[in-house]
Formats: C-alpha cells, sequence, structure tokens
C-alpha cells in the first residue's frame, strides 16, 4: 500500500469521530503535502530520511510542518502496531527552528507624509490610520 492511501484509511478510519473542520484539515495535509512527497513510496518503504526532508522542505511554513510531521506519527505509529514496520521511522524527525518574525518597525516620516497624501475613502481611512 502506499503512503497518501494509507494515510487516507487511517483518517477514515481511526479521525471518523473528529471534527469537519480536522477532517478537512487532514485531508489537505494528505493531498497538498504527503501525496505530492510520498505518492509513489510504498508504506513498507517509508524512511525517517524522506520524512526528514519533507520536513525540511516546509521549514518556511511552520504549521504546515507541524500538521504533517503530527499526521505522520500517528500514521507511522499505527503502520508500527499493524506489523508494517519493526521501528518507526518518524521516532526521530525533528522540526526546524522556528524562523525568527522580523522586528516591526515605526514608518518613516516620508511614508507617513505619502500615506496623508492619498485620498482614502473613510473605510480604508480608518484602516489605515
Amino acid at each position: 500500500m502506499f503512503v497518501p492511501d494509507y494515510c487516507r484509511e487511517y483518517v477514515e478510519l481511526y479521525k471518523a469521530s473528529r471534527s469537519e473542520n480536522n477532517r478537512a484539515m487532514y485531508d489537505k495535509c494528505i493531498s497538498y503535502q504527503i501525496e505530492p512527497l510520498f505518492g509513489g513510496v510504498k508504506l513498507r518503504d517509508l524512511t525517517s530520511a524522506e520524512i526528514q526532508k519533507a520536513v525540511n522542505r516546509l521549514a518556511d511554513k511552520r504549521r504546515t510542518a507541524e500538521i504533517m510531521l503530527c499526521l505522520l506519527k500517528q500514521i507511522c505509529k499505527q503502520a508500527q502496531n499493524d506489523a508494517v514496520f519493526a521501528r518507526n521511522p518518524c521516532e526521530s524527525i525533528v522540526l526546524p527552528p522556528k524562523s525568527k518574525k522580523r522586528e516591526k518597525r515605526a514608518l518613516s516620516a516620508s511614508e507617513r507624509e505619502k500615506l496623508r497624501a492619498v485620498s482614502f475613502t473613510v473605510r480604508e481611512n480608518a484602516f489605515v490610520f
């Protein structure tokens, strides 16, 4: 069985009682992350290195990486319980460090003047200022 197929089966069996939004999140994760990365990989051939590479590719999308890794960990644990793996390939996977947020700064005097020069509607003006 291929990784995305097992993922879908897992979500259908073990996440059926979750909210509709949670199931939609799992489906999106499988469709947009797991399937493109692991579509041709058989579950029994899944390696820690492949999973770590996939997580590393999502370093700039921290929350997406967290969701994908969480789902893969659950799936691999279940696959280990189903005797597909002797050892869980997700055990040693680490998320990339959080990127530092850029520090916010105040507008310069010239930027403030340029904003004042633009004619906004009342609603736009309230939003901008």
